[in-house]
């Protein structure tokens, strides 16, 4: 399995100075990415620790250089999900 979709793979590799937006899923301790994505100069917004990685926000440039660690499984955007509340009457 490859660890970032074709499609934003694509779009990263097309705008390398625009910002993204991105979660990245790790094995192991997500503090070692985190790190390594600061002196990157990638803005880590969030650790997870639950289901290990981090919310980043950077250029896409600067992210894509996180394909390059042994322990990222995953790269995928970061959106907002909406859970729908079902209404009972």
């Amino acid at each position: 399995m490859a660890k970032i979709s074709p499609e934003l793979l694509q779009k990263l590799k097309s705008q390398p100075q625009e910002t993204a937006s991105l979660v990245v899923r790790v094995t192991g301790d997500p503090e070692a990415v985190a790190q390594q994505a600061h002196a990157w100069g990638i803005t880590v917004r969030h650790v997870y620790r639950l289901s290990p990685g981090i919310a980043v926000e950077g250029s896409a440039n600067a992210c894509l250089r996180l394909l390059d660690l042994p322990s990222v499984v995953s790269i995928e955007p970061d959106q907002t999900v909406h859970v729908l509340k079902k209404h009972t009457t």
